[in-house]
């Protein structure tokens, strides 16, 4: 196709009746998984740097997710999204004696901005399959933390910003059932981070220096995606 056809093609596109397109909003909250390899290693590094045997307890488990998106179709095999998504883990470590206590925690917080594509796979008396691929531009923020407290009245704390912006892909299936203006479903899929390398924000202290790490960290946050679905639909007697 050349550049001529091209911009006929669009043009005629761009003339189309808006009202041929149903538009809509959708909600979809559940749990996703992080891998977070790396973000796991270093957590064990601030455990072993303790003074203290400090012991893990939490290693960024499944954790809520919320997706709220816009979409747009333009027939019944595809339709286009856009929107932000949002989830948040972290890790865990505690020292407890007679004594007072010591906590080492990282909070690991990605929201999200991107674009899917959705074809229909089939559709059958109200209810619709879609799968889908969606491409998101991710800001992750991991906050380190660490309290020392003492019954002596004895107080020590560090917190440690860093952040990343980095591209994750996600391909998945959507199943929905259909009224007249709404349907609900189950939304799934798998996230792949490419990975982005974390940058100091913030770094502040009392009393001592948090331990930053070694060499550079990754956001490595691919994993699944687990979620109930609900769609409102603008203009439900179009297609």
């Amino acid at each position: 196709m050349n550049t001529r056809t091209l911009i006929i093609v669009l043009l005629l596109g761009a003339s189309l009746p808006v009202l041929s397109q149903q538009r809509g909003f959708s909600v979809t909250g559940g749990i996703s998984t992080f891998e977070a390899g790396e973000l796991k290693q270093y957590q064990d590094m601030l455990l072993e740097a303790a003074p203290v045997d400090v012991k893990g307890f939490t290693y960024f488990p499944p954790h809520t997710s919320i997706r709220l998106r816009l979409f747009q179709r333009h027939n019944e095999k595809w339709k286009f999204t856009a929107g932000y998504s949002y989830t948040s883990t972290g890790a865990h470590g505690n020292y407890t004696d007679q004594s007072g206590y010591m906590d080492i925690n990282q909070y690991l917080t990605s929201y999200q901005l991107g674009a899917a594509a959705h074809y229909r796979l089939f559709y059958w008396n109200f209810i619709e399959a879609m799968g889908y691929a969606n491409l998101a531009i991710a800001y992750t923020d991991n906050e380190v933390n660490r309290v020392v407290s003492t019954n002596t009245y004895y107080y020590e704390e560090n917190t440690l910003q860093m952040r990343a912006f980095h591209p994750v892909a996600e391909a998945g299936v959507e199943l929905l059932y259909h009224l007249k203006n709404y349907s609900f479903g189950l939304e799934g899929g798998y996230q792949y981070d490419v990975g982005g390398t974390f940058k100091v924000r913030d770094n502040t202290r009392f009393n001592s220096e948090p331990v930053e790490p070694q060499s550079d960290l990754k956001s490595d946050i691919s994993g699944f995606r687990l979620g109930v679905k609900f769609v409102l639909v603008f203009n439900p007697e179009i297609l």
